[in-house]
C-alpha cells in the first residue's frame, strides 16, 4: 500500500502553512490600520532581512558547502551552532539593520519606527524561511495523497520522490506546531534587536550594535545547543523565556525613548488611517 499523509499530519501542514504565510500578511494590514505602524520602516526591515540572508549569507554558505573543510566544520555541533548558526547570522542581519536604520531611515527614528522595523524583519523571515517551506510541504502532501506526486517529480533526479515522501511521512505534527510556536519569540527577538540598533544609531553608541550581534549569536546558538544536548522541548522552552525577556525590554524601552518627531510625514496609504 502506497504511503500517505495522515489526517493529523495534513492538518498540521495546512495550519503551519497558513500561520507562516497568510497570517503574517494579515497582521501587517491589521497592525497598520489599528496600531498605525510606520510602513516605511516595516518594508525596510523586510528588505534588510531579504538582502542579509537571501542575497548574501545563505548563498555564501551554499558556495562553501561542497568543500570538505567546511563540511568537517559543520559536523562540529558546538562550533557550527555558535559561529555559523549564531555569529554569522548576527553579523549579517544586525549589520543590515544598522545600515538600514542609519542611512535609509534617517527621518524615521521614533519608537514606533523601531517596532515597525523589527516587525518587518521578523515577519519577512517567517514568510520566506518557514512559510514557503510549509506551503511546499502542504502541496506535496496533497499531491502524495491524490497519487499525483510521483508523476509530477518524474523529471527530477532519481531518489527525489523517495526523499520527499520519507520526509513528509516521518514528520511529527507536534514538532510542526512547535516550529510555528517558536516564531513568536523569534519575531519578538527581531523587534528587540531593532530597538538595540535604533539606540545605537540615535545615541551614536556602536557598542549597542555589537551587543545586538552578541545577543543574536547567543539566542541562535543556545537554542540549537540545548535542543541537541537535551531535547527540542527544553530548547523551545528556553526560547520562549528569552522571548519574554526581550518583550520586557521592548516595553521598558518605550518609557526612556527620547521624543523624536519624524522630519518627513509618513506616506498616505489607502488602508492606513491617519
Amino acid at each position: 500500500m502506497p504511503e500517505t499523509i495522515t489526517n493529523s499530519q495534513m492538518a498540521a501542514f495546512i495550519i503551519s502553512a497558513l500561520t507562516t504565510t497568510i497570517i503574517p500578511l494579515l497582521l501587517i494590514i491589521i497592525f497598520s490600520i489599528r496600531k498605525k505602524l510606520s510602513i516605511t520602516p516595516l518594508f525596510v526591515g523586510a528588505f534588510a532581512f531579504f538582502v542579509s540572508q537571501m542575497v548574501l549569507r545563505i548563498p555564501i554558505l551554499s558556495i562553501l558547502e561542497p568543500f570538505n573543510w567546511f563540511q568537517s566544520f559543520m559536523n562540529n555541533v558546538v562550533l557550527s551552532a555558535i559561529l555559523i548558526g549564531g555569529l554569522s547570522a548576527g553579523i549579517f542581519e544586525e549589520s543590515a539593520r544598522y545600515l538600514g536604520a542609519r542611512f535609509i531611515l534617517k527621518n524615521k527614528r521614533t519608537y514606533k519606527d523601531a517596532i515597525s522595523f523589527g516587525l518587518g524583519h521578523g515577519l519577512c523571515e517567517v514568510i520566506l524561511l518557514n512559510g514557503v517551506a510549509n506551503m511546499n510541504n502542504t502541496i506535496y502532501s496533497i499531491l502524495l495523497n491524490s497519487g499525483n506526486l510521483q508523476s509530477m517529480l518524474a523529471e527530477y533526479p532519481e531518489g527525489t520522490y523517495e526523499q520527499i515522501v520519507s520526509s513528509l511521512t516521518n514528520t511529527s505534527p507536534l514538532i510542526m506546531y512547535i516550529s510555528v510556536l517558536e516564531r513568536i519569540p523569534a519575531v519578538i527577538f527581531h523587534i528587540f534587536a531593532a530597538i538595540l540598533i535604533y539606540k545605537a544609531v540615535n545615541e551614536k553608541r556602536i557598542i549597542l550594535y555589537i551587543a545586538a550581534i552578541i545577543a543574536h549569536t547567543f539566542v541562535n546558538s543556545s537554542v540549537v545547543l540545548l535542543s541537541n544536548y537535551t531535547n527540542v522541548y527544553i530548547g523551545e522552552a528556553a526560547f520562549l523565556i528569552i522571548g519574554a525577556a526581550c518583550l520586557f525590554y521592548i516595553i521598558r524601552s518605550k518609557k526612556n525613548w527620547p521624543v523624536i518627531e519624524n522630519v518627513q510625514p509618513e506616506p498616505q496609504y489607502g488602508f492606513i488611517q491617519k
